[in-house]
C-alpha cells in the first residue's frame, strides 16, 4: 500500500473516530480502550512518527546528504494537530474521563514539535567545515 493511500486512511479513522458519537459511561474503566481514547492514541502516534522523521531530516540537513527534506514530519505534524484537535474539541470530560482528553493534547504537543522540527531542517543550512 503506497503511503499516501494509507495516509488517508488513517486519517478518515481519525476523523471518524473523533467525531463519532460515544455512548459511554460517566465512569470508565482505567484499561478499557473507548473510540476518543484510541483516536488520540492513533493520532499521538501519528505524531511521534512525524517527530523522529523531523529528527532524522534535521540531522540529514545538518549533514548535507539531503538537499530536500521534512515533508513527511510536516504531513505527520498536521495530521497529528488535526486529529488532536479534534478528539479535544469533542470530548466531554477532562482528564481520566476515557474521553482521550489527555491523549488529544499530547497529539498537538507532539504535532505542533515535528511541524518545528520539519521547519528547522528547511530552513538549516549545511554547516560548513
Amino acid at each position: 500500500m503506497p503511503i499516501r493511500q494509507l495516509i488517508a486512511v488513517v486519517a478518515v479513522f481519525l476523523l471518524g473516530s473523533a467525531i463519532a458519537p460515544s455512548e459511554q459511561a460517566d465512569s470508565v474503566s482505567p484499561l478499557a480502550m473507548t473510540p476518543g481514547r484510541l483516536a488520540a492514541s492513533v493520532a499521538s502516534l501519528i505524531g511521534l512518527i512525524g517527530v523522529a522523521a523531523g529528527a532524522l531530516a534535521l540531522r540529514a540537513r545538518r549533514s548535507g546528504s539531503a538537499p530536500r527534506t521534512g515533508n513527511l514530519p510536516v504531513l505527520a505534524g498536521l495530521i497529528s494537530m488535526i486529529g488532536g484537535g479534534l478528539v479535544v474539541a469533542t470530548a466531554k470530560g477532562g482528564l481520566g474521563t476515557g474521553h482521550g482528553f489527555g491523549g488529544g493534547i499530547l497529539a498537538l504537543v507532539a504535532g505542533s514539535m515535528s511541524v518545528a522540527l520539519a521547519r528547522l531542517a528547511r530552513t538549516r543550512t549545511p554547516r560548513a567545515d
